[in-house]
């Protein structure tokens, strides 16, 4: 229906009141040196600097509260710390900062430099200025950086669980300068422990840390992360022979992986043809609901939620280096990958598709690494990998993950940091030349302004930095920190030059006169209120009623303007012309034929929850040819859909008729709900309904949890096992979840298998010792399981989790051919501790397929590897989750396959038949069966098909 304005003269205006906001110059912090590091703490909103020779601790707003000079200091790269008189050839030498990491939980500051072969010290977070730990006394195990300017150095800080303690670590990924530490990754430790001291280098594993071959590969590491327990490394190398070409890695290990066993790389290209190789700099983000919808319709990565994690990586080229392009990389595809990779190689000797996918890198071996054992499910089975499986993985480059860059352009982009606003990903993207782009990350990416400040010509450094609050970056280039805000909305001054900046920080806010971001925007979540895309057109007057009229005369016009806003009963309306101001009314057009209509809707009737198109006939739609527009009701006013024209007077909308209670059952479940969808929990009915339907106010936190069950209630005295918890109220999201008991035992979140409310996954620890500790643990210790959640929520068990030690004691039966295929029993006690899916068996070192899993264990032994035939007694093992092995000596052995050497009757009847003679009439001889000392078997045939208990196939060996 047309709105109209009646009025008494001229224009429109509406009486708002505008608020003015001051925008002074810019916080700056300047740095005497060049700055090689700068970090956050998001619990204080602090700045960390690490330049050379000096440590800043900055304000929020860049005041220097604290600092330290760290250089120069007297060093040569060929003394050995602690450097003294002795060393002649020590000079003054700059200290650059080489890594700089935050541990909130103990208010320390980890600050690696590039002197004394690059030895750490530990810093007050609060006064830098105050040093807790250094020492440069204890030898080459506590070098952790690198000597030399040009090498990168990347970190992330973890976790180590040894003899049922957790202790703090930090990982480090760092190339290789000539006199460095030869480690390519490295687990440090915090504190003195044992053997073990601060800054210790605790795994070793050679084949990614002392291996002389990683010295050709010519790393560079750009980027750290975790997320859902694994750590993340990106960097470039060179493949390790001539060409030096470099590409680019990400490599994923278990936090708590005690052996690297997990290591793999995964090559990322950046486009087809990966022209743009070398990471620059890269961050971890969310898409955001446009970005994520974009990425699951390129096909390339299956579905992308916007709560999904994604890697960003600016890239530069080794074919074009003049030019650098962005990518990103759904870290869910990324692990997709990686488990391809790691299974093809676990069971399917590294094969994927016919072809070869996988090799170890760093390693001049030419033996078979992969195996094929027929297991399905290995990679997962073992996420974190195990001794007896090959490590370290790469992937070969046909299997690299490729992404098409979002933006390609001259010169070099050195920095990236992500935010997103309303549903929309914006990226910040640091220059050569000192520029910081600010780019749409939608279908087609595109720049679409720069971030205010001083472009003074200084390469952006790699830390682009938000806030807290994510209203301002934090733009560190050679010597300078500059804090800008991420949007300048307020530049623009009317309408149309604030929606055509097409940036989503901003939109025009009718009602008030100006270019805001949308929160800022009162009433913004009416309809036509806050302008943001340029598809929305500016509050225009279309036509006047009459065209014109005489100066003399004073009458009504009607002014006809779409795209109004809603208006209140308090709001005024007033008409301005030069200095004549006249009230204003506005009205509708209430005509019934004029009234557009929509008729004969196709389907009649919906089912709830599915998408559904609905089509329909439109009458006295004209006048909205060619424009926008969107059908829904006044109950319902955020769930109105875009409706599209077909043919002539055909239109057509796409609805879900959205029910809460379905799939709602509990009050957390209802508050994950879609925002738009208005679900809220009703205490009143106990049950999830539409926001407008609860009579009663609405509840701000959810009931306490409630436990319905544990999976499995059994687990072994060394724990590491998986238990998942099921029940309702657990969380709205994975971060709801504070702490997990098992028995009275801390069991570690595994929050990558979280179920919104319903099931949550931790991994129990070892059973607790009850005092006196130096009595053995008892066999069996037995409790509840707690959980606490979000709010100081709580909620516990009724059904009990009981530790036990399983026993198993022999195996049936004790021998079988070499040719595996044996179907094996192991019998004992308490043999169905944990589940199947926890437990794996070998037989002398060779994987056994397990086939069931209760009080007692069966499973099908693997091909026996050994030279030895028959083999000496070998040991069966069965390993619970990734603590505890239980063996059974002796138990098994392989013997010589059974051979075939003749069978008689030599032929038989065409038609079908049976020869039911008791192993008379058709019998096949053998050398050796072993099947209860039987040397015959009974064969049925059933025309020219056979059928027997045990079929020899074509090279002599017997299928069981």
């Amino acid at each position: 229906m047309e709105r109209r304005w009646a009025w008494h003269f001229a224009l429109v205006a509406l009486a708002t009141m505008h608020l003015s906001t001051s925008h002074g110059k810019n916080a700056e912090f300047l740095s005497d040196t060049l700055i090689n590091n700068v970090v956050a703490n998001a619990a204080t909103g602090r700045l960390y600097v690490g330049a050379v020779n000096g440590l800043y601790q900055l304000s929020a707003d860049l005041q220097v509260e604290s600092r330290s000079e760290t250089g120069p200091k007297r060093d040569n790269r060929q003394c050995t710390p602690p450097v003294t008189d002795a060393c002649e050839e020590a000079v003054d030498t700059d200290n650059h900062n080489k890594l700089l990491l935050v541990h909130g939980a103990r208010d320390v500051l980890v600050v690696c430099g590039s002197v004394f072969r690059g030895i750490c010290s530990l810093r007050n977070l609060s006064n830098v200025e105050q040093r807790l730990y250094f020492s440069d006394t204890k030898g080459e195990k506590s070098y952790v950086a690198s000597a030399e300017e040009g090498v990168s150095v990347v970190g992330v800080m973890s976790y180590f669980t040894k003899d049922r303690d957790n202790f703090t670590v930090f990982l480090v990924g760092k190339g290789y300068g000539s006199h460095d530490s030869t480690k390519l990754i490295s687990t440090r430790i915090l504190q003195d422990y044992g053997d073990w001291v601060v800054f210790d280098s605790i795994i070793e594993a050679s084949a990614v840390q002392a291996n002389p071959f990683v010295l050709r590969y010519l790393h560079d590491f750009r980027f750290a992360f975790k997320d859902g327990g694994y750590v993340y490394f990106l960097f470039s190398r060179t493949l390790g022979v001539q060409d030096n070409k470099n590409f680019t890695f990400v490599s994923r290990m278990c936090e708590d992986d005690q052996g690297y066993y997990s290591y793999t790389e995964l090559q990322l290209n950046c486009s087809v043809n990966n022209k743009y190789n070398k990471a620059q700099a890269a961050t971890v983000a969310t898409p955001g609901e446009v970005l994520a919808q974009s990425l699951t319709r390129s096909g390339r990565y299956g579905p992308v939620s916007a709560s999904d994690k994604v890697l960003f990586v600016t890239f530069t080229s080794d074919e074009d280096p003049s030019t650098s392009a962005m990518c990103m990389y759904p870290v869910r595809s990324i692990n997709q990958r990686l488990v391809e990779i790691i299974g093809a190689c676990y069971s399917d000797n590294g094969i994927v598709g016919g072809k070869a996918a996988v090799y170890s890198p760093y390693s001049s071996k030419s033996e078979e690494l992969c195996s094929s054992n027929n297991q399905n499910n290995m990679a997962l089975r073992y996420k974190c990998g195990a001794e007896f499986l090959p490590s370290p993985l790469a992937s070969k480059a046909e299997f690299a993950l490729t992404s098409e860059h979002a933006l390609a352009r001259k010169g070099h982009m050195t920095a990236v940091a992500v935010a997103v606003e309303m549903g929309h990903a914006v990226a910040f993207l640091g220059t050569a030349s000192g520029e910081v782009l600010k780019v749409h990350l939608s279908e087609h990416p595109e720049v679409y302004g720069r971030a205010s400040g001083d472009a003074a010509g200084d390469k952006v450094n790699k830390n682009l930095l938000f806030d807290s609050g994510l209203q301002h970056l934090y733009i560190a280039t050679e010597k300078k920190i500059t804090k800008v805000p991420v949007q300048a909305c307020h530049l623009k001054t009317d309408c149309q030059s604030c929606v055509s900046m097409k940036d989503p920080y901003c939109g025009w806010c009718v009602l008030e006169g100006r270019c805001t971001r949308k929160p800022e925007c009162s009433r913004s979540t009416e309809e036509n209120t806050w302008l943001w895309s340029p598809a929305q057109q500016c509050v225009q007057i279309q036509s006047y009623d009459p065209p014109n009229l005489s100066r003399r005369k004073t009458q009504q016009v009607d002014i006809s303007i779409p795209a109004l806003p809603r208006l209140r009963m308090s709001d005024t309306l007033h008409c301005v012309f030069d200095s004549f101001v006249s009230g204003a009314v506005m009205t509708v057009d209430s005509q019934p034929d004029r009234c557009p209509q929509f008729e004969s809707p196709e389907p009649p009737l919906i089912p709830v929850g599915f998408e559904i198109p609905i089509s329909f006939q439109g009458t006295n739609l004209d006048i909205y040819m060619g424009r926008r527009f969107a059908i829904g009701t006044e109950f319902m006013k955020l769930t109105e859909e875009e409706v599209t024209q077909e043919q002539g007077s055909k239109f057509k909308f796409t609805v879900v008729l959205y029910n809460c209670s379905v799939g709602r059952e509990d009050c957390s479940l209802c508050k994950h709900a879609a925002a738009r969808y208005q679900c809220v929990w009703c205490s009143a009915s106990r049950s999830c309904v539409y926001r407008e339907l609860c009579p009663s106010p609405q509840t701000t936190q959810c009931p306490d949890p409630e436990i319905t069950d544990i999976v499995p209630r059994f687990g072994p005295l060394n724990g590491r096992i998986s238990v998942t918890i099921k029940g309702s109220n657990m969380g709205i999201k994975r971060e709801d979840v504070k702490k997990i008991t098992v028995a009275g035992v801390d069991c570690v979140h595994q929050e990558e298998r979280y179920s919104v409310s319903t099931s949550v996954v931790c991994e129990i620890g070892p059973a607790r010792r009850v005092p006196p500790f130096d009595l053995p643990v008892e066999l069996t210790n037995s409790g509840a399981v707690q959980i606490e959640v979000e709010g100081g929520r709580s909620g516990t068990s009724r059904v009990m989790f009981t530790y036990r030690d399983p026993k198993p004691e022999r195996v049936d039966p004790a021998k079988g051919p070499a040719a595996g295929g044996t179907v094996i029993t192991i019998k004992g006690e308490h043999l169905d501790t944990a589940t199947k899916d926890d437990i794996a068996v070998t037989v002398g070192g060779v994987a056994c397929e397990v086939l069931s899993f209760g009080e007692r264990i069966t499973c099908k032994t693997g091909k026996y590897r050994g030279q030895k035939v028959p083999s000496d007694p070998l040991t069966v093992t069965v390993r619970y989750g990734r603590n505890t092995t239980k063996d059974v000596p002796a138990a098994f052995q392989y013997s010589d396959n059974p051979k075939i050497t003749d069978y008689y009757p030599k032929a038989s009847f065409a038609c079908p038949s049976v020869l039911s003679s008791p192993r008379k009439n058709f019998v096949r001889k053998h050398q050796r069966l072993e099947d209860e000392n039987k040397d015959q078997l009974l064969v049925v045939l059933y025309g020219s098909k056979r059928s027997n208990d045990k079929t020899p196939n074509l090279n002599g060996k017997i299928k069981r």
